[in-house]
């Protein structure tokens, strides 16, 4: 489990961990990244999403100010399912992660304006219609990042989510077999 915590971030230099997630892909797996696990995106898939500060190194683009955000469904699949045009999402702790652009090839499902900790630490600044929401497609199996974390979210509305985004695909859930095969 790779939770984003500074002393969990040596593993990313680790080519077991490359290798396990491409396998993990390669058999279509669905890797869904919250908040601080977006070093792990960053570090397998750095051409597909910039975030905030991202050359400053892991950790640097976790200075979102907790908030709660209306978000604008992009999606038009989300957006029927969820019978509306926007979620209000929570951003309950400090420091989550700002996503500011995606590369073409990658979805957007949610945007939104969000305020941030200004690196020198005096004062907030603010992005408009920021990706909040994405996913994109990884050798066989597909990547879904999100800004928020979703134990902070209604669980109405994370249901919504998840469902929209995984039922165009056929998941199966497995337990993952990677470590044993990488033995």
């Amino acid at each position: 489990v790779y939770n984003g915590v500074a002393s969990d971030d040596d593993f990313l230099l680790d080519p077991a961990i490359n290798r396990a997630m491409f396998e993990f892909q390669v058999r279509g797996g669905v890797l869904v990244v919250s908040d601080w696990g977006y070093d792990l995106v960053e570090s397998l898939w750095p051409e597909k999403i910039a975030f905030l500060d991202e050359d400053d190194g892991p950790d640097a683009a976790q200075a979102g100010l907790d908030d709660s955000v209306t978000a604008v469904i992009t999606d038009p699949a989300l957006s029927a399912n969820a019978n509306s045009e926007v979620l209000d999402l929570q951003f309950d702790y400090s420091h989550w992660t700002v996503m500011k652009a995606v590369s073409s090839d990658v979805n957007v499902h949610l945007v939104g304006d969000v305020t941030y900790r200004d690196r020198s630490g005096q004062g907030a600044q603010t992005l408009q219609e920021v990706p909040l929401l994405v996913s994109f497609p990884a050798e066989q199996g597909r990547v879904i990042v999100s800004s928020f974390a979703w134990k902070a979210q209604n669980p109405g509305v994370t249901d919504v989510l998840l469902a929209t985004l995984l039922a165009e695909m056929q998941v199966e859930v497995v337990a993952d077999q990677t470590a044993e095969e990488t033995e």
